[in-house]
């Protein structure tokens, strides 16, 4: 059967020890739920282990805007309206791909709100984010609805179904970014690296979760904490 021993020689084979720590960890959680059960009897051989998995789980990366807006006109519409409304609303992923039309009130003065349901902080008390839709959230929201095909939720692709994080959304986001990395490599031969470094093009794979802390970033710097 499966021991620590195990756990450690998985863990330092894998490639992403992002990752393997999280597979482990739900390993364990898969194990605990059998033990309360009756239906194993042996210990969880993930105990004691996960201390000795040392990762470095925090990004500390800035998407500039010119890097946003390469990547942003190389993607298609659908692409373009998930990372508006990401970085409009500073979102994670799923709060952005899994906000519901139906998630639009009416505020006390007749303006209109999103409320954005937040399911990372709900066990801290913080349930819902409520952004005002004004400025360019309006003009996003407007732009999807006058195409006709709408779905339960405000991304979604041309037939209404809801964007997955690991599905139509990914491939579409990596073909934009490729897209932009051929534009920035041709760039690069043409005006040199350190010209694109100072024009905020120096590449790197920026992923859809960072524009939560850019979001966060831009306001902070535009508005002050």
């Amino acid at each position: 059967g499966l021991a620590s021993e195990h756990m450690l020689r998985y863990f330092d084979a894998r490639t992403s020890k992002v990752s393997a720590k999280k597979e482990i960890k739900f390993l364990s959680v898969l194990c605990n739920w059998a033990k309360s059960r009756g239906w194993m009897r042996s210990v969880n051989p993930v105990e004691g282990t996960t201390r000795q998995m040392k990762v470095d789980e925090g990004r500390d990366v800035y998407v500039s805007d010119a890097l946003y807006w390469l990547v942003y006109q190389c993607g298609d519409q659908i692409v373009r309206d998930c990372l508006d409304l990401a970085l409009l609303c500073g979102l994670r992923p799923s709060e952005a791909l899994g906000t519901k039309w139906a998630d639009l009130h009416r505020a006390e003065d007749g303006s209109e709100e999103l409320w954005i349901k937040l399911p990372k902080t709900m066990k801290s008390g913080v349930k819902i984010k409520r952004v005002r839709v004004v400025g360019d959230l309006k003009v996003l929201l407007d732009r999807v609805r006058a195409r006709g095909i709408v779905g339960q939720t405000i991304l979604c692709d041309e037939k209404g179904q809801k964007l997955l994080l690991q599905g139509k959304f990914r491939f579409r986001f990596h073909k934009a970014r490729e897209a932009a990395k051929k534009h920035i490599d041709a760039l690069a031969v043409e005006l040199g690296v350190e010209k694109l470094r100072e024009l905020g093009l120096e590449w790197f794979p920026f992923q859809f979760r960072d524009l939560r802390p850019k979001a966060a970033t831009d306001k902070e710097r535009s508005a002050g904490m």
